[in-house]
């Protein structure tokens, strides 16, 4: 009954993230099933894999609400997804294999890193508003969504699209919006190369297929689902500059438990 209720809890808020931010799960997501599989299963190894193939599976529910919300305000740029999302689908291929060689404990450190950049831009973005926009070659602009794919998938958060986008000159909603629309393919394809990477892993957690932890995925469908339609309500009722630092807040905080 307690991991039944830590993993209901869990999924709930993710969904509330992703509907408050337009996205974001991961942030939850993956140390909260990386701390239920360290509980849970303390004799077993992978944990980290174990959490970010998992997260890419409960993701997809999540992001087809997100999506369809998104389309729904039309902040998605058919165009933009045409540039990029080829490179970025071969990163996050690359991505998942080097997820699947990391040991699972540098790879906590390594997911912490990527939250303290994303934080660190987020806050940079609210001191100065106003971003210098890099006029880039076509052939640069694949290589570095190639690299956002990479890093975005190996550590199993999706927080890297935006920034990328917006560095471009992409508007802050079209960027939030097509970068939904990403994520969620990311998890429709990736999960099964997450099953298929964890194939021949030995000492898994039990209940698992690969690296994906079918009993927490099952779990969580509804709760990420009703969190992430209860989410999407709160936007109406706080600023986004509350939002936002919230959200800053609360990256710090996940970073923090995943360094100590």
């Amino acid at each position: 009954m307690e991991f039944f209720l830590i993993i209901l809890s869990i999924t709930f808020l993710s969904g509330v993230i992703s509907g408050v931010f337009g996205g974001g799960s991961g942030i939850v997501l993956v140390p909260g099933y990386f701390f239920v599989l360290s509980h849970f299963y303390p004799n077993s190894e992978h944990h980290m894999q174990v959490a970010i193939a998992t997260t890419f599976a409960t993701s997809i529910f999540i992001g087809i609400f997100a999506t369809i919300k998104q389309y729904k305000y039309k902040h998605v740029s058919t165009e933009l997804l045409k540039q990029h999302i080829l490179p970025i689908l071969i990163g996050g291929i690359l991505g998942v294999l080097l997820m699947s060689v990391i040991p699972s404990d540098s790879l906590k450190i390594f997911f912490a890193i990527i939250l303290l950049g994303i934080a660190i831009w987020m806050i940079n973005r609210v001191i100065r508003p106003n971003v210098k926009v890099i006029h880039a070659p076509k052939y640069l602009r694949n290589l570095l969504a190639l690299l956002a794919g990479l890093f975005s998938m190996s550590a199993g958060v999706s927080s890297f699209y935006v920034p990328f986008f917006i560095k471009f000159g992409t508007p802050i909603k079209n960027a939030i919006g097509s970068s939904t629309v990403i994520t969620l393919i990311m998890s429709i394809c990736l999960t099964p190369e997450g099953i298929l990477a964890g194939l021949t892993a030995k000492n898994l957690p039990v209940n698992t297929i690969g690296y994906l932890h079918y009993h927490i995925f099952l779990i969580g469908i509804i709760p990420s689902i009703l969190g992430a339609v209860g989410g999407s309500k709160l936007t109406h009722l706080l600023s986004p500059k509350i939002l936002q630092i919230i959200y800053i807040c609360m990256i710090f905080f996940v970073s923090g438990l995943m360094i100590f």
